[in-house]
């Protein structure tokens, strides 16, 4: 069986007892293949940290990805990331190749009290890297800065999240963000026509009796979740649509082989990354995540099939449009 392949993305110890040097030792001794970015050099030892020399967050950006090109990874841990710009430019690179499991060690206090992560880049690592974790480690004293004063009745649910990493969800939900229609906007190579099939569709696909075969059984599906279910499935349904775009706007935004002169589509991968319809995106996330708190654990896997058969029939909605391969 061949080994494990993971990725550290962390800062360097020169005295071998933690970042870098630890993990490797350990990915080591669980016959495991390592491959390192580095975030940070540091000047420590055993009574603590001395001095901290951050790399630029472009080369480590650069690092990741010749990683993740070449080799592949099957886990990502993120170890100390030290400024604000690294922290967005390994979240980047984490939604742009899809990585299936994501381990991340919030490394912002080390354990003699050093601080290693500004304080600016604290939100930063909350918004955009957190939210992609498989699961966090922080330890006490970086548990308490990432929560801060909040009171429980402020801390959001993370439904959205854990939806769309479940087996039964993660690889439909992948196949629809990169579906060819999806990734030829990106390189500027969809024939024309097919693109305005799809507007046309996609402005009409609520007018049942004007939209073609393309949409039907989308539009089907959500009229009949809509009439014979509650609100709440009714959102679940419309969700694929509402956070789909979005998020493929974003992947195709962050994807180097994006065209970007000369790009027909490159207005419509804009808006759909824009303000707007991120708005409307986390504004539907917004409402699942109200709900789902009082909802039981078999009416939760209900609407995660609605939510997958859904998303399906989105991805056909794409196919039935036609002229990618």
């Amino acid at each position: 069986m061949a080994p494990g392949r993971v990725l550290l993305v962390a800062g360097s110890d020169c005295s071998g007892g933690a970042g870098l040097e630890a993990g490797q030792k350990v990915l080591a001794a669980h016959t495991c293949y390592a491959m390192t970015a580095t975030t940070a050099l540091t000047v420590q030892d055993t009574t603590g940290v001395t001095g901290i020399h951050v790399v630029p967050a472009e080369f480590v950006e650069r690092q990741m990805e010749a990683c993740l090109v070449d080799v592949g990874a099957d886990v990502v841990v993120t170890g100390m990331l030290a400024a604000a710009d690294t922290v967005e430019a390994v979240a980047r690179q984490l939604v742009k190749h899809a990585v299936p499991l994501i381990v991340i060690d919030p490394v912002m206090v080390s354990t003699s009290g050093a601080r290693l992560l500004p304080e600016e880049a604290v939100g930063s690592l909350i918004h955009h890297v957190l939210p992609l974790a498989t699961i966090a480690t922080p330890n006490l004293p970086e548990a308490q800065l990432l929560v801060g004063d909040s009171g429980l009745d402020s801390i959001r649910g993370y439904f959205v999240e854990y939806l769309l990493a479940r087996p039964d969800v993660k690889p439909i939900w992948h196949a629809f963000l990169h579906h060819p229609f999806v990734l030829a906007l990106g390189d500027g190579s969809l024939p024309l026509e097919s693109f305005k099939g799809y507007i046309v569709q996609d402005y009409l696909f609520l007018n049942f009796q004007l939209i073609t075969t393309a949409c039907t059984a989308y539009t089907r599906y959500v009229l009949d979740v809509g009439t014979a279910q509650d609100r709440l499935a009714l959102n679940v349904a419309l969700a694929p649509c509402i956070m789909g775009y979005a998020a493929a706007a974003r992947m195709l935004s962050a994807r180097e082989e994006t065209r970007r002169s000369g790009n027909p589509y490159l207005a419509w991968i804009r808006n759909y990354d824009g303000e707007e319809s991120r708005g409307a995106a986390e504004r539907c996330a917004g409402l699942l995540e109200e709900e789902m708190v009082v909802q039981s654990p078999a009416r939760i896997e209900e609407l995660v099939g609605i939510f997958v058969h859904a998303v399906k029939v989105r991805t056909r909605f794409l196919e039935a449009l036609g002229g990618v391969s």
